[in-house]
């Protein structure tokens, strides 16, 4: 998990970020997250809810300067107001869906070589 870390804010919200910096008093985080938990009704009779799990941004990169988003945003926490998590494991796909929201592959970005096709004459 590297430098990731995962805590819950002073308002109740679990947060995945990585790790800038730290000292005795504050913790700097790197793109946190929240991570959402929610019941999803079964397709089928007699089955049990399914969970699903989610991951959004607390600050959404399309906001930033389009020349800077790769610096990401940082935000500072006061250990004082935070409960950390400190033996964990995440799941490698929880990390690789965090990974995909901050840079996403080559997949989703558009090609610039490809032809524009127009619907409509100007």
């Amino acid at each position: 998990m590297s430098n990731k870390t995962v805590f819950v804010d002073g308002i109740g919200r679990t947060i995945l970020g990585e790790v800038v910096s730290e000292n005795d008093l504050a913790l700097q985080v790197k793109n946190p997250v929240m991570v959402v938990v929610q019941q999803v009704p079964s397709q089928l009779p007699n089955q049990q809810p399914q969970l699903q799990v989610q991951l959004m941004p607390l600050f959404f990169q399309e906001f930033i300067d389009s020349t800077k988003r790769d610096n990401g945003t940082v935000f500072e926490y006061l250990k004082a107001n935070i409960a950390r998590v400190v033996q964990l494991d995440l799941d490698e796909k929880i990390v690789a869906h965090y990974g995909r929201i901050f840079n996403p592959s080559s997949i989703i970005t558009p090609n610039v070589e490809t032809p524009v096709i127009k619907l409509f004459n100007d």
